[in-house]
């Protein structure tokens, strides 16, 4: 079954929107609206690989602190 979650989302502007996409929903979304899926997909690729690059740059400047 599906379990509930509570989420925070902080707006980087005042006309943000926030959607609650259901299971339900989004897999109609992938049956009716292939373009759709593909802008999700690569809004999430494009996240995932700014957080690999900040957590990297993090790793780099905190290990750059222990060698002074």
């Amino acid at each position: 079954g599906e379990e509930s979650r509570t989420m925070t989302a902080v707006a980087e502007s005042d006309n943000t929107r926030v959607e609650i996409i259901t299971k339900a929903d989004l897999d109609e979304i992938i049956k009716e609206s292939p373009a759709k899926v593909n802008l999700i997909l690569r809004s999430l690729s494009y996240r995932l690989r700014r957080l690999n690059i900040d957590f990297l740059k993090n790793c780099k400047e905190i290990t750059d602190s222990y060698d002074k």
